[in-house]
């Protein structure tokens, strides 16, 4: 069995090599091939992946290339993780945001587009080649933001076997667990919502929803399901909803406060991520492979490696798990088109992912969510037409820009920046 991680430059590589180590029983891959296109990071972060295995015995052979049909050759679990236009070109969307007093965060608002328009003709790209080099029944592990909108454009453009993962979920599922007292093979979740954009709704307990006590202590303390651009004293303010939002939803309900603490900081998110990601190269480079850097925490991502192992384990074991994914609607949040990408709890085996039904969403989330998903598809939309007009109405479909010139403004801007040939 052939793995492929498509972007295995990223600093993140190591946290999924080691669940594929520590999970080698349940996922029994014979090999992993991590590929990228610029070859000093794989280089710096592949050798440090393969003395990580190394000192475990070997358990699988990792192969590093810069030849993504070498990688996907065969390949039955391909996991994508790419940044067209790398961190430079994500602190140029905050840029561009911030000028016109919108959020640019990677996955929402402006800067989500401008990934998404930058990043969507080439993951179908990939896909072509997947379809063509790998196994019929291989699985694609999307990672890569905004991880609902290109799921979005590979299930409405490809007829392959496609995912779209997010560790935001998993950590608030394994924060509810600290805060409860208690782990996760005790509880069970009603999540609803779209990639960035979710809701905990219930968490049960030997059948008893304990959702009122998490919210209780969120309110005594913020700090546990974080709110990071949002003055504390405002989180009171979401009480009332009686369900957690994952945290990006604070670009949404508290725009204007995150907008200028964003701008009052002195680095954009991409720039700290720089220095981040460059003593992390450093610490690879030197590095035995004997542990993982405690610096990767600041990096983000965390519980990412188990994201993608639950999900393998449980088609490969037959298993049917339930993990919340990524994946087509199909019924599960009534209002929303059957093909509409959606995150919810899904059961997993051998026969594929099928969403769990979380019955009518509350009014005060299936709007916010329907017109996201308006945006979201018309981001698919142009980023294939190259259409300016495209763009313009999906930029005016998304609650956090909306106004017309403000939107012609940022793609004005942002064709010129990227040159995404927009006409």
């Amino acid at each position: 069995m052939k793995a492929a991680v498509i972007g295995g430059g990223s600093t993140y590589a190591p946290e999924l090599v080691s669940g594929f180590i520590s999970r080698h029983k349940e996922v029994p891959i014979d090999e992993l091939w991590m590929m990228d296109i610029n070859p000093r990071r794989l280089e710096i972060v592949g050798g440090f992946c393969q003395r990580m295995t190394k000192l475990k015995g070997d358990l699988f052979p990792i192969h590093l290339t810069t030849d993504l049909t070498q990688a996907l050759k065969d390949a039955d679990f391909i996991i994508t993780q790419i940044r067209v236009g790398g961190q430079e070109a994500r602190h140029q969307d905050i840029l561009l945001g911030l000028r016109h007093d919108l959020v640019g965060q990677e996955t929402t608002g402006v800067g989500g587009f401008g990934k998404a328009m930058r990043t969507i003709p080439v993951i179908l790209d990939i896909c072509e080649k997947i379809k063509e080099y790998s196994s019929p029944d291989a699985w694609i592990l999307n990672f890569t933001n905004p991880s609902g909108i290109i799921t979005q454009a590979i299930k409405d453009h490809t007829d392959l076997n496609a995912i779209g993962l997010c560790n935001v979920p998993l950590s608030m599922m394994y924060q509810a667990a600290r805060v409860l007292g208690t782990t996760l093979d005790h509880l069970s979740f009603d999540w609803v919502g779209l990639n960035h954009l979710g809701w905990m709704r219930h968490v049960y307990q030997d059948g008893q929803d304990r959702m009122l006590e998490l919210v209780d202590a969120w309110m005594a303390d913020p700090d546990i399901f974080k709110v990071a651009n949002v003055p504390t004293a405002k989180v009171s303010l979401l009480e009332s909803l009686n369900m957690i939002p994952c945290p990006y939803l604070q670009y949404f309900y508290f725009t204007k406060d995150v907008v200028a603490t964003l701008k009052a900081k002195p680095k954009t998110r991409a720039q700290e991520v720089m220095e981040i990601d460059a003593e992390l190269m450093e610490i690879y480079s030197r590095s035995h492979g004997d542990k993982l850097p405690e610096l990767m925490q600041k990096r983000g991502g965390e519980h990412y490696s188990t994201a993608a192992l639950n999900v393998m384990s449980a088609y490969l074991n037959n298993a049917a798990g339930v993990e919340i994914i990524n994946l087509p609607n199909n019924g599960a949040i009534p209002g929303l088109l059957n093909s509409d990408i959606v995150e919810v709890p899904a059961v997993i085996d051998r026969t594929g992912a099928r969403p769990i039904t979380t019955g009518k969403a509350e009014a005060e989330l299936i709007g916010l969510m329907q017109q996201v998903k308006a945006y979201e598809r018309l981001t698919v939309k142009a980023a294939l037409s190259k259409s300016k007009a495209d763009a313009l109405w999906a930029l005016v479909a998304n609650p956090l820009i909306g106004d017309v010139t403000v939107a012609k403004s940022c793609i004005d801007e942002m064709n010129e920046i990227f040159d995404l040939g927009l006409e």
